[in-house]
């Protein structure tokens, strides 16, 4: 569905896999859900996900949904949750915010976040994941400004995100059966 550019026709399905069984997740859908909700119009149903509470608690808050649930807001017109969320998500994600200027061709990369790298094949994994597939949401006067301006507001340096909070290990099948996808 997405070869053929039904965004939202694909954001309906990932909902409907994701409604089977969402505590568990099978299929990895919390992987690319965001990018669904983005490209089919559809930030609210983005923010609705992060915010629910049953769903923080199974999954905690993966790297893509941090990412892109500051998109949303932004896409929502609402720059002040926008900015918070991407603070919060460059905090906890460094390595992902250096990926992602990285593939923006961002020069200079923002001294807070340069050299940061996944700690681990997990994290490498999920920029590898993210950062493909979304540079061209990012890739906006919008995004990358705010991208460069939140990841150049930090005063205190930032840590390698060795050990994220919000980052729940995925049972390797479920993220086998998502990368074969």
């Amino acid at each position: 569905l997405c070869v053929r550019a039904t965004f939202r026709t694909a954001l309906e399905w990932a909902r409907l896999m994701l409604s089977l069984a969402p505590e568990q997740d099978p299929y990895c859908i919390r992987l690319m859900i965001d990018q669904l909700s983005l490209r089919g119009r559809s930030p609210e149903s983005l923010i609705s996900i992060t915010a629910s509470d049953a769903l923080e608690r199974a999954w905690k808050v993966p790297p893509n949904l941090a990412f892109s649930a500051a998109l949303a807001h932004l896409r929502l017109k609402n720059p002040s949750k926008a900015r918070t969320a991407l603070k919060t998500a460059v905090r906890e994600y460094p390595w992902l915010a250096a990926r992602l200027c990285k593939e923006l061709a961002i020069e200079p990369i923002p001294k807070p976040v340069w050299g940061k790298e996944p700690t681990n094949d997990f994290q490498e994994l999920l920029t590898r994941l993210y950062t493909p597939r979304a540079k061209d949401l990012w890739n906006t006067t919008e995004g990358t400004s705010l991208l460069v301006e939140i990841c150049y507001s930090f005063d205190e340096p930032l840590g390698d995100g060795a050990e994220p909070y919000w980052l729940q290990e995925v049972e390797e099948l479920d993220l086998a059966r998502h990368v074969i996808l």
